[in-house]
């Protein structure tokens, strides 16, 4: 379960970074991808399996999750696409 947890944690980070307008204008795309009700939703779904593990009382899956899931968010932010600066 604490695999499944991370895993969909970071698919929802990666759509809160595919969706983010700040990174979305400085690559010249249109800054308005999906409305912030949808973006907020992302973001409570990201947390959800925190919240869960918690529920369950399992506090070492829940630092490993938290941990997990930070070092993922980083990763994803270091993503480039093509019109991106290197530096």
């Amino acid at each position: 379960m604490q695999i499944a947890a991370i895993f969909f944690t970071l698919a929802m980070l990666t759509l809160l970074w595919w969706n983010d307008p700040k990174r979305r204008r400085a690559e010249g795309a249109p800054a308005a991808a999906q409305p912030l009700t949808l973006r907020r939703v992302y973001l409570i779904a990201a947390l959800l399996p925190g919240a869960v593990l918690a529920l369950r009382s399992d506090a070492a899956a829940v630092f490993v999750w938290l941990g997990s899931c930070a070092i993922g968010g980083w990763l994803v932010s270091q993503i480039r696409t093509s019109g991106s600066d290197p530096l």
